[in-house]
């Protein structure tokens, strides 16, 4: 009995030993494989982004539609560089085969500015605005052409100041009472500004008719004779003014035949119809 104890003792230590073995072999393998799969030091691999692209962000064109005598002002935002220049050429019409650059001017933010003065050597038509951007980091031009295109107007021609002076007189400044031919200061007044403007046209000045006009009381005869006098009234008065004798200065009497307010009832729309008018005549501009 005792011996077979002594034996069942002795196995229970040899299996325990050899388990210790087994799990002191366990240990060591996983920490030997922890160290090679997770070492203490890791080096960290970071890679560089890619330098930004060397880009223009946008055109600014103002005004788009210029005219002769305007000036445009060019701007472009840029992400990098060290020059930059818009450069115009013309698509159609008269602009077709002109081109023009402009050099542009580095402000801060990455702004390049300038200008052109729209003249002569700039025809009327539509142009291409292409901006150009040099020196970025990645030492290649970079291009960008606006969708929309700068037109140079072609202004309206100049009003001919005989035309606008001879609009000017046609319409009625004097105005006669009933039954009278006589001018009042007023009337001597709009005859000198007459007078100053016929002087300043000059030569272009071909004729002056003045028209002498009545309301539609009284016979035929006698508003043709009134309206003579109130011409003739007025022709005198213009002939008196400085410069106005080497004029050709005619009257004509319309009588009630042109009236202003046709059918005319009150006084006061009598008295509208009995005026004097200045017809004036230009000679063609040399």
């Amino acid at each position: 009995m005792r011996t077979t104890l002594r034996t069942s003792t002795l196995l229970v230590l040899v299996a325990g030993f050899l388990v210790t073995l087994l799990l002191t072999g366990c240990a060591t393998t996983s920490r030997e494989k922890l160290a090679k799969e997770f070492p203490d030091t890791v080096e960290a691999v970071v890679e560089a982004a890619p330098p930004h692209p060397d880009r223009i962000e946008y055109i600014d064109v103002r005004p788009w539609a210029p005219k002769p005598g305007d000036t445009v002002t060019f701007q472009l935002r840029a992400t990098a560089g060290r020059s930059a220049e818009v450069t115009l050429e013309g698509i159609d019409g008269k602009a077709s085969g002109t081109k023009r650059t402009v050099s542009l001017a580095e402000g801060k933010d990455g702004l390049y500015t300038g200008s052109l003065a729209i003249g002569e050597d700039l025809p009327p038509g539509r142009y291409r605005v292409t901006a150009v951007l040099a020196g970025g980091p990645s030492g290649k031009p970079v291009t960008l052409a606006s969708s929309r295109a700068l037109v140079v107007t072609v202004p309206p021609p100049k009003p001919d100041p005989c035309v606008v002076a001879a609009k000017k007189l046609a319409v009625p400044h004097v105005h006669f009472a009933f039954d009278r031919y006589d001018l009042d200061e007023e009337d001597l007044a709009w005859i000198r500004e007459v007078a100053v403007t016929l002087r300043e046209l000059g030569d272009r000045v071909a004729r002056v008719t003045i028209e002498g006009h009545c309301d539609e009381r009284g016979t035929t005869e006698y508003n043709l004779a009134l309206g003579a006098k109130r011409a003739r009234a007025v022709a005198d008065a213009l002939r008196a003014e400085p410069g106005m004798d080497r004029l050709v200065i005619e009257t004509v009497s319309k009588g009630e035949e042109e009236p202003l307010v046709p059918h005319a009832r009150t006084e006061e729309e009598h008295a509208k119809n009995r005026r004097a008018v200045f017809v004036l005549e230009c000679r063609p501009a040399r």
